[in-house]
Order: structure tokens, then sequence, then C-alpha cells
């Protein structure tokens, strides 16, 4: 809600990251006064953004073609067993 808010969840991101999985953030991009900030883990790419920036952007319908998450793990469970 706040670019200090921002500026929190990506340092929080970060290190609970880097804790639990022993992973370090690739390369971030923005800064949270352009209300938009990047964390990129190679496999995951994390995008913090303010209200007003992501409604601008709308990344989520570059996006809406995509399966889930849910149906991709199911995709990746029916190769394994062949």
């Amino acid at each position: 809600n706040s670019m200090p808010h921002l500026t929190a969840l990506a340092s929080h991101i970060e290190r609970s990251v880097r804790e639990a999985h022993q992973l370090r953030v690739y390369t971030s991009d923005g800064r949270s006064d352009s209300g938009w900030v990047v964390l990129d883990y190679v496999t995951v790419v994390v995008h913090l953004m303010l209200q007003e920036v992501r409604a601008r952007y709308g990344l989520e319908s570059l996006w809406s073609g995509s399966p889930s998450p849910a149906a991709m793990g199911e995709l990746e469970s029916h190769v394994r067993r062949g």
C-alpha cells in the first residue's frame, strides 16, 4: 500500500527465502519509489507492485491463458508415470 511497505516486503521475501531454502536472489530490479520491485530467483520471478502500478500494467492479463500451477503439477506427475 506504500513505498515503505513495498521495501519491507522485498526485504522480508529475500530474508525468508535465504533462511528457508539457502537461496539468494539472482538479481533484483526496480525501487520502491518506482512502485515496482522485481526479485529474480531464476526459476521464480517475484513482482511486487503498488496497487496503482499493478492496475496500470495488468501483468495478469499476459499470463491469463497459461496453465495454473496445479495443472502443471498434474501434467508433470502424469509425464513421470509414463
